[in-house]
This record gives C-alpha cells, structure tokens and sequence, in this order.
C-alpha cells in the first residue's frame, strides 16, 4: 500500500507540497510586508520597490494556489474535509475531479462551491509504491464510494477511474474490471453515453 504523509491544514499543505525556491521567495516577501494590501495608488507615479514586492507577492501566491490546485485535481494531494452535508460524520474523502467545482479557502481550510461545503480539510500526499493491489474488496469498496460520491453529477468514464484507481493506489486492470461488472450502476455501463 502506497505510505500516506500525515495530513495538514490546507495552508500548511500549500507550503509543503509547493514547489521550495518559490515558497522561500514569498515567505521572503511577506516578511517584508508585502502581504499587506495598499488602496491608494497615484496615476503617473512610477512604482515603488515595495509595490513591485507586492506585485510579485500576488504573482507567486496566485501560482503556488493555481500549482496545488493542478495537484489536488490530479490526484497527487489526496483532501478530506468534514461534509456539510453530514456534519456528524468523519472526515469525508474529497475526489480529484471534485476540485474543478471546489474552491480552496487556505487560511481556514474550507473548501465550497456549488452547493457543496466541506469544513476542516486537511490534505496529504501518497508516496508511490509500485504494488499492484490484488483486493477485490479494496476496488470494490474504492468503486461503491466513487458511485456514492458522484450522484448527481456527469458519468464518469470507465478509463478515467481505471486511471485514478491506478494512481491512488496501483490497483491491477482485471481487479478494476471485476469490480466495475459488480458495482458500477447500469447507466454507468451503457455502450456509446455521453460523459
């Protein structure tokens, strides 16, 4: 099984998982005040050391958010938050795909949109093992979640959950097609639907 990291807030994820020498570059930015947003601005004034600071402050962050987005919805962070729709629960796994509807809030680890509202998200990231999973109980189980998780929303396609079961946990083809005959719903399964 792939060995998870220990999960993080949403900021304390953004900081891990972003790429070193640009994070050391805004950490470096906000020490200097350049986090701090300025409302006044003078047509024809050129601009000064500090407003560029705070230019190239936005730049970064607006990067390093659009960078661990890419990665969340690529399955590379894995997210799991408290649902607002079963408040009581555990911490729900958020799916990739979700991530396209989903807006993260890193300051206070949230994440909304369309109707959606998760609370408390923390993220982690899976290192790789190759080990090709032979559970059926496992990929089944992962496959009833994903048919829960998707009610509502477009038919994914067969090929694009191969994928993700792959990467997620390196789950063999013909375990994936014993669970996909079993599990996925029968609309899931017509020939020629539009995803």
């Amino acid at each position: 099984m792939p060995k998870k990291l220990p999960p993080c807030s949403l900021s304390e994820g953004l900081a891990r998982y972003s790429d070193p020498v640009l994070w050391t570059e805004l950490e470096v930015l906000r020490s200097r005040g350049a986090d701090t947003e300025v409302f006044a601005w003078v047509a024809g004034v050129p601009p000064t050391r500090q407003d560029k600071e705070r230019d190239r402050y936005q730049e970064l962050r607006t990067q390093l958010h659009a960078a661990f987005l890419a990665k969340l919805r690529g399955g590379e962070v894995l997210a799991a938050g408290y649902d607002n729709r079963h408040p009581l629960r555990r911490r729900t796994p958020i799916p990739a795909d979700a991530w396209t509807f989903l807006t993260p809030n890193f300051e206070h680890s949230t994440a909304e949109g369309v109707g959606f509202s998760f609370a408390g998200v923390v993220v982690t990231r899976v290192e790789r093992t190759i080990r090709p999973v032979d559970d059926d109980a496992e990929c089944g189980g992962w496959l009833k979640e994903q048919v829960r998780l998707r009610r509502g929303q477009p038919i994914p396609k067969k090929s694009d959950l191969l994928t993700l079961a792959q990467h997620n946990f390196g789950v063999a083809e013909r375990v994936f097609e014993r669970a996909w005959k079993a599990h996925a719903p029968k609309r899931w399964k017509k020939p020629g639907r539009k995803s």
